[in-house]
């Protein structure tokens, strides 16, 4: 059986610069199939449990203006011991409407066949994971590690296949991605996968790189999570230090620039006040009061009393959206971006962001389903001088919409700065 997969080019970039509102949303679920494990037994009479052969519908809306529909259909890998392991592929996309305010994350992207993930279950995870010792292809195990680390199953069959081509086992290209998984804070291990197909570097490849320069995956993640950096941000600055990157991960200078609590002349240094908290939590909402929100102050001040003549900054409603082949809605979220920006400090220089949360206007899941959502800082950077700060603090949303052992994941990335509020990233 020949492993292929096939490559197709999707849309375009949808966005205007706009001085207020602006934000930058990585659909997740545009580029994932979504995973579902399920025990063995016939479904409900509601239909909300997702059995082989049924298609599940999702619908991504700005300002209740729908903007692209994907269409997935569920396959079932292999029966184990009364369970079942299914996987649901993308079948369609469409694109309702070119929005002004939302830009989709859409280069071109490659989708993987029922034929694809067969292949790698029986040629390199069944032996990774008993092989000849039991029985089938460990194929419930795979859902669940997919799950687990809420991965992008076209990311991971590609990377993998491209890592494994350099003569990298299936056990240390699992091992690498617990690893980003488990420890990093900044990032996911889909965010991995994703800046390796971004770079053109296999994991194999890269891994080596870090071994050149005596750091291993632990030591490199500890790094970046000790300056606040995300893989896409340390990409960002690789490309443009112009350095290889062996040089470039050896002199660790860029790291210098996203330092957060160096002393700064005249001034104290930037202070984060959460780096992760939840926003949905069991279905419902987390709201400041109940301390779902983060600032970014002076770290010579963290009281936000001391601060004054603070805008308002919201953004636009996004809304997502499930449902399956009885138009039975399976879950459905909205939401909308909030900060206050431009707050000066009585005598220290600079504008900050007192406030900065995420209003959840709806949170619905028809059982079994449940939602949970949390928000976390990924990068954070000054983009004025030392002794007038302009803080830009990047922030992802990742969304998990679950039946039971079934997981759906997505991830929204915003960008707010002191001086701006919400703005976009480029």
């Amino acid at each position: 059986m020949a492993y292929a997969v096939e490559t197709k080019t999707l849309g375009g970039q949808m966005l205007k610069k706009r001085k207020v509102a602006k934000l930058l949303i990585v659909f997740i679920a545009l580029a994932v199939p979504l995973f579902f494990q399920s025990c063995g037994g016939d479904s409900d009479s509601t239909q909300t449990h997702i059995k082989a052969g049924d298609k599940v519908n999702t619908t991504l809306s700005v300002n209740d203006q729908p903007v692209q529909t994907v269409t997935y259909k569920a396959y079932e890998l292999e029966p184990e011991d009364n369970k079942e392991a299914i996987v649901l592929l993308k079948e369609t996309l469409i694109t309702h409407v070119s929005s002004p305010r939302l830009k989709l994350n859409l280069p071109e992207e490659s989708f993987v066949t029922i034929d694809d993930v067969m292949y790698f279950l029986q040629n390199h995870w069944d032996g990774y994971s008993g092989g000849a010792e039991d029985a089938g292809l460990n194929s419930f195990e795979f859902v669940e590690f997919l799950k687990k680390y809420s991965l992008n199953i076209n990311f991971f069959l590609i990377e993998f296949k491209r890592a494994n081509s350099a003569g990298m086992s299936v056990a240390d290209f699992v091992s690498a991605v617990e690893a980003v998984g488990d420890l990093l804070k900044t990032d996911s291990a889909n965010g991995y996968l994703g800046f390796l197909h971004d770079t053109g570097v296999n994991m194999k490849d890269f891994t080596d790189i870090l071994a050149g320069q005596g750091v291993t995956m632990e030591e490199f993640i500890t790094q970046l999570n000790q300056y606040g950096i995300s893989f896409r941000r340390f990409y960002e600055l690789y490309k443009r230090s112009g350095k290889s990157m062996g040089d470039f991960i050896g002199s660790l200078q860029a790291f210098d620039e996203e330092r957060i609590s160096t002393a700064a002349e005249g001034g104290g240094g930037l202070d984060v006040a959460k780096w992760v908290y939840d926003i949905i939590k069991e279905n419902k909402p987390q709201t400041p009061s109940e301390g779902a929100f983060t600032s970014v102050l002076n770290s010579a001040d963290t009281n936000p009393l001391n601060y004054e003549y603070a805008l308002n900054s919201t953004g636009d409603k996004i809304s997502f959206v499930g449902t399956n082949i009885f138009n039975i809605t399976l879950f459905s979220i909205e939401f909308k971006a909030s900060a206050t920006y431009h707050a000066s400090h009585v005598t220290l220089g600079g504008h900050y962001l007192p406030n900065i949360h995420f209003d959840v206007t709806q949170a619905y899941a028809m059982w079994p389903w449940s939602l949970s959502a949390v928000a976390q800082v990924s990068n954070i950077s000054n983009l004025g001088a030392a002794s007038d700060p302009n803080p830009e603090l990047e922030m992802t949303i990742n969304l998990n919409v679950s039946d039971i052992l079934q997981s759906v994941h997505q991830s929204h990335t915003f960008t707010f700065t002191g001086l701006e509020g919400i703005v976009s990233q480029e």
